[in-house]
């Protein structure tokens, strides 16, 4: 008899544990990828949007490069999913609403969208906040941050701010940032900013060229009576 099969060698508990620890690594990976595959069927994107030309007044002869990022959810108890969408010439796109056959049920042509997440909890419902590109512009780049819920009819647009805003003309260069934060029960929202002035300066502030400057803090209240964020008084 060989070493390798004398019972309790050590070679023969290596050979014994070896299967077990790959059988058991396979059954944890195994379970990993059943538990992040989505719940919801997602649709082929292309078709998907050439089906909804008319949900976004799209007329277009195409959607070049179309692309789109999911978010499961529930509303209602109902499991729905978010389709945020964008293509190209010119940059666009669309926020939809899905039920979880990948059926539309609402829609919204924002612009192209880049990310997605929730925003807080509302007396309306759970809202979705959203991160996308409106439009282009000669000598400029920006994008918004949207915040929306379903209102149980259409996807209804809570708040909008600027994200990030880059301009390039003749006499005014700068690139703003922001960023924003809720409270914790979601009824404020405070939004804080800094804008990198170019190689032109900025004359209506008095900011030199090349310099980085704090931009004045906003603050959005929510109105139970619009149901929306406005300007805190």
């Amino acid at each position: 008899m060989s070493s390798l099969s004398r019972p309790g060698s050590v070679w023969s508990m290596k050979l014994t544990i070896i299967p077990l620890i790959a059988a058991l690594s396979f059954a944890s990976e195994t379970q990993y990828a059943l538990a992040s595959e989505p719940a919801c069927t997602r649709p082929e994107v292309n078709k998907f949007l050439e089906d909804s030309r008319g949900a976004i007044q799209f007329e277009g002869t195409y959607f070049p490069s179309p692309e789109a990022r999911f978010l499961p959810a529930k509303i209602d108890g109902r499991d729905v999913q978010w389709m945020g969408a964008s293509w190209y010439g010119p940059l666009s796109g669309a926020i939809f609403l899905l039920d979880c056959d990948g059926n539309r049920i609402a829609a919204s042509n924002l612009g192209a969208v880049k990310k997605l997440r929730f925003g807080p909890i509302l007396r309306v419902g759970q809202t979705l906040e959203i991160t996308h590109i409106p439009g282009t512009a000669a000598g400029e780049s920006y994008s918004n941050v949207s915040l929306v819920v379903f209102d149980g009819k259409a996807i209804k647009t809570l708040w909008d701010h600027l994200a990030s805003d880059s301009v390039a003309m003749l006499g005014t260069e700068y690139d703003d940032r922001f960023r924003w934060q809720y409270s914790p029960d979601g009824q404020t929202i405070k939004v804080t900013g800094r804008r990198k002035v170019g190689s032109s300066g900025d004359s209506e502030n008095g900011w030199t060229a090349g310099t980085t400057h704090a931009l004045p803090q906003e603050t959005y209240c929510w109105s139970g009576v619009e149901n929306k964020f406005s300007t805190c008084r």
